[in-house]
């Protein structure tokens, strides 16, 4: 599987999710990709102009293994509701998804051992 790229994060967003990710990584795959994630970010300014996935992020992706195109808010999980499009940091896709910029591709193995492989397409 190729390198994963860059991932970038506030620390007012690592500072709350680095929490949810230690208590919930051995129970939950979701959470355990968070915390890989959260080791290998780039921390910025909470206020920067950057543009990345970041925590109530609006994010079109690719899932490139089905060609389906998706939008969803990332959301903590108590704010989480699929049908709404409100996905959790804590779900697999929502960790992928934090800290990507536009255009950037992100592969991993779910728990099941399937390759996943999802590409952003912009951030509202």
């Amino acid at each position: 599987m190729r390198a994963n790229p860059a991932v970038y994060v506030t620390r007012s967003d690592y500072d709350q999710l680095s929490g949810l990710a230690a208590r919930d990584s051995a129970a939950s795959f979701g959470a355990a990709l968070l915390g890989q994630e959260l080791d290998r970010a780039i921390l910025v300014q909470t206020g920067s102009s950057r543009s990345f996935v970041r925590l109530n992020s609006t994010v079109t992706y690719l899932d490139m293994r089905t060609g389906r195109e998706r939008v969803v808010r990332l959301v903590l999980p108590q704010d989480a509701d699929i049908d709404q499009g409100l996905i959790s940091v804590l779900s697999p896709v929502g960790a992928a998804l934090l800290g990507l910029v536009p255009g950037r591709v992100f592969g991993w193995e779910d728990d099941r051992g399937r390759s996943c492989l999802i590409r952003i397409v912009s951030i509202d």
